[in-house]
């Protein structure tokens, strides 16, 4: 969380206030388990806008177009390139490519899943975790 803590201050992202376990207890039921780490931004943060760049989450004061749940199932439901029914899309680059984790990765008891980027024609994996994802970047 340190690394995601810098890039707030250094970059002045706009964060959400961070939500209640309940809330991501109810978000995960809908959706699946997330790895710890991105429990921990929802946790501390929501949500987390910075440019074009939006980290879809949970909470007060963030668009509709930045909730993880709502985002999700309707990347799930795209007739083109359905989003896969366990991964669940966190960002959006403004340029189109979705970054997502596998929550099947999650409940087969991985730590963390990697974060895979989503663009029109393929899937590749970017980091090898939520945390590694802001460190490295």
């Amino acid at each position: 969380m340190e690394a995601i803590r810098e890039f707030v201050a250094r970059y002045r992202w706009t964060p959400g206030p961070g939500v209640s376990n309940n809330e991501i207890v109810a978000a995960e039921r809908a959706l699946g388990p997330f790895p710890g780490g991105y429990r921990e931004f929802l946790s501390e943060f929501g949500w987390l806008e910075f440019g074009s760049c939006e980290v879809y989450g949970l909470g007060s004061g963030k668009p509709d177009y930045m909730d993880v749940v709502r985002m999700t199932l309707s990347e799930r439901a795209q007739p083109a390139v359905p989003l896969p029914e366990s991964w669940v899309c966190v960002m959006n680059d403004g340029a189109g490519n979705l970054f997502s984790f596998d929550t099947n990765l999650v409940a087969s008891g991985a730590e963390n899943s990697p974060i895979f980027g989503t663009t029109s024609w393929e899937m590749i994996r970017i980091s090898k975790s939520w945390h590694h994802h802001f460190r490295s970047g």
